[in-house]
């Protein structure tokens, strides 16, 4: 069996106001039905903070008003033949307007920090330690890997 290995930049954005986090359901694989970040993959041309700002347009109809970098996470996914490594671009970000759901990406929904703590098992494994760390201000670099087995993630984290 041949290993396909796939490298990817992704901008991600943790939008706070107040209390609330905003999130999508995601509607794509992987994770879909989860819980994640808003975001997405760089294209050829671009760099971060473009895929940042356009991102988050496409995803929610806000527009980015100031973003600040928070660090890198780098996630390799396996799942059957494949190894997706992910640079995940983390940034806090703030928006301006008003929310706009995109049906293809997935709904757009804004979490309490409490609530947030109680569905871990709803995110996406690295998201939830990404904004876990980031609430506790205890936000690292680090690399995770994730393994896919029919719907169940188990994860290994190397700092």
């Amino acid at each position: 069996m041949k290993i396909v290995n796939v490298s990817l930049d992704i901008a991600l954005a943790i939008i706070r106001v107040d209390d609330l986090l905003l999130f999508q359901r995601r509607n794509k694989e992987p994770y879909r039905n989860l819980l994640g970040l808003l975001g997405g993959k760089k294209e050829e041309g671009e760099d971060i903070i473009t895929v940042l700002k356009r991102e988050i347009f496409e995803e929610s109809g806000l527009d980015v008003v100031y973003s600040r970098p928070l660090g890198i996470v780098y996630e390799n996914y396996h799942e059957n033949d494949k190894i997706f490594n992910f640079n995940l671009h983390i940034f806090y970000v703030n928006c301006s307007g008003i929310i706009k759901h995109n049906k293809d990406e997935g709904e757009v929904i804004w979490i309490s920090i409490e609530e947030f703590k109680s569905l871990k098992e709803e995110f996406i494994p690295s998201d939830w330690l990404i904004v876990n760390s980031f609430l506790n201000n205890s936000f690292k670099e680090f690399e995770l890997n994730v393994f896919k087995s029919d719907k169940t993630y188990s994860i290994k984290i190397k700092s």
